[in-house]
């Protein structure tokens, strides 16, 4: 069981199972979430669009963009077939100002890198890709 703050209700939740074993899992719900949409594929717009045709409300998280700033698939089909949109950035570790980017902090080229928060950090949209650091100007390390 998952702690649901603030209210501390129990949900139950299944770890790390491949998308195609995910009906087996629902049996009685009415609430699918998925999270780390990013690392599942194509097949989960359809999988999600059936879910939902049979009415269970799905809720699905995800990195829309890679390092690059490339959208990340399913995420474009998710969000054209979703009938709510909930978009949450994150915050620049350095300036404190929205971040909607990650940077990565080690080399390599490979788009997925699982990720501790020594190896990749959030940025603002001013900041290039390649920046070794935040450019704004409330910013203590620009």
């Amino acid at each position: 069981m998952t702690p649901w703050a603030p209210t501390r209700q129990q949900l139950g939740a299944v770890r790390n199972r491949p998308r195609h074993q995910i009906r087996a899992y629902i049996q009685d719900a009415r609430v699918v979430a998925i999270d780390e949409a990013q690392f599942m594929g194509p097949e989960l717009v359809g999988l999600c669009e059936s879910l939902a045709n049979e009415g269970l409300r799905v809720i699905v998280a995800g990195l829309d963009m890679d390092y690059r700033g490339v959208p990340f698939e399913p995420i474009p089909q998710l969000l054209a077939v979703s009938e709510y949109i909930t978009k949450n950035l994150a915050v620049c570790a350095v300036c404190g100002n929205p971040a909607d980017r990650s940077q990565r902090l080690v080399e390599g080229s490979d788009r997925l890198l699982v990720s501790e928060s020594d190896r990749s950090n959030t940025l603002p949209r001013t900041v290039a890709p390649t920046a070794s650091s935040c450019a704004s100007s409330r910013c203590l390390w620009a």
